[in-house]
């Protein structure tokens, strides 16, 4: 385990050896100072150890790993014989808008570089499989769901995976995803360090990122990889909830007209805020009862049409909409750089959901 409380010296990009062309991409976004956790974390990824990310929410766990990714894609995409839909980097995560969040971020890195970047989701899957497109892909980016499927049927190879990422990987752990999980990952080679004396590595390299781990990985993961190989490296601050918290004892007669007293002036302010559910019954019943009360409102959450949840989704991030009523497991890890205000209308069911 490394923890972060010797990394408060001032450090560059080029300090954490990234390649040239990353360092340019960095300065290209404005990009100056690393944070705690890209400090300590991408030397570590770079040099080809599997590692654990954990560090809090808006920290850059995303970029702590994308960027290295990035500069080992260039380095290894001339040396591999590689087929089309054969990626060189496997990023997993939980849901739907987690896959179009990633990706964009990584095609705003990728701009102006010869690397392909493909998204999975659930749309059009049966179609993909059907008529299978050919693309020259070196990062893949899907939920569990959809990858397995699209493997499994060839439509795209594991065969090249040099790297893997379980990214909001406290949520891949649940019950919801193990076995499908637990399957797919055991039809990766992973390694127990990528060797350095090789043009190409062998085998893959695992990076888990979360803000929130279980004290022990599932057990099926001494399967498939070697234990000791992983590197757990987490911020300071990261098992702390360093915003203010209110608690309102209500009844349930009380919480709707409550919850419309306290949000309507928000709506009115522009102010992002999200409301959590435990049910998609209940996310649903809110957007619908605060639309009738006049509040612009959207609901999130996992039995809707992709196409349906992309869209809210982005009406919520690009500000069209300010309230977004969500399911705990629909908006995990989502990117909510522009929401202040976290309203937990239904109590969470455990500790994770509630930090996430």
């Amino acid at each position: 385990n490394v923890d972060d409380t010797d990394t408060d010296e001032k450090m560059t990009f080029a300090d954490l050896g990234l390649g040239p062309e990353v360092q340019q991409i960095v300065q290209r976004l404005g990009l100056t100072e690393p944070t705690k956790i890209q400090k300590k974390a991408i030397p570590n990824i770079i040099s080809g150890t599997n590692t654990i990310i954990q560090a809090e929410t808006g920290t850059g766990k995303t970029f702590t790993y994308l960027l290295p990714i990035i500069n080992q894609v260039l380095k290894w995409k001339p040396q591999l014989d590689r087929r089309p839909n054969t990626p060189i980097a496997l990023i997993l995560v939980p849901t739907r808008e987690l896959v179009l969040q990633v990706a964009t971020e990584a095609k705003k890195l990728c701009n102006g570089l010869d690397i392909g970047i493909k998204t999975l989701i659930s749309a059009h899957t049966k179609k993909m499989i059907q008529n299978p497109p050919v693309d020259d892909v070196d990062i893949l980016i899907g939920t569990v769901g959809i990858t397995s499927k699209l493997t499994t049927n060839r439509i795209y190879s594991l065969r090249q995976v040099r790297h893997t990422v379980l990214d909001e990987a406290h949520a891949l752990f649940d019950e919801t995803f193990e076995l499908k999980l637990s399957i797919f990952l055991e039809r990766i080679n992973f390694g127990y360090r990528q060797a350095q004396l090789r043009k190409t590595h062998c085998s893959s390299q695992l990076t888990m990122a979360s803000a929130t781990m279980p004290e022990e990985l599932p057990a099926y993961f001494s399967k498939i990889i070697d234990m000791p190989s992983l590197v757990k490296i987490q911020t300071e601050n990261v098992h702390k909830v360093l915003v203010p918290q209110k608690f309102w004892r209500l009844g349930p007669d009380q919480k709707p007209h409550a919850l419309l007293r306290f949000v309507k002036p928000r709506a009115l302010r522009k102010e992002g805020t999200i409301i959590f559910s435990n049910s998609t019954a209940t996310a649903d019943w809110i957007s619908i009862f605060l639309k009738e009360m006049n509040v612009n409102a959207v609901a999130l959450s996992g039995d809707q049409p992709t196409e349906i949840r992309r869209n809210m989704y982005w009406d919520f991030r690009n500000g069209k909409v300010h309230i977004l009523s969500a399911t705990n497991s629909s908006a995990r890890g989502l990117d909510t750089i522009t929401v202040d205000c976290i309203i937990n209308y239904d109590f969470p069911m455990d500790t994770a959901d509630y930090i996430h």
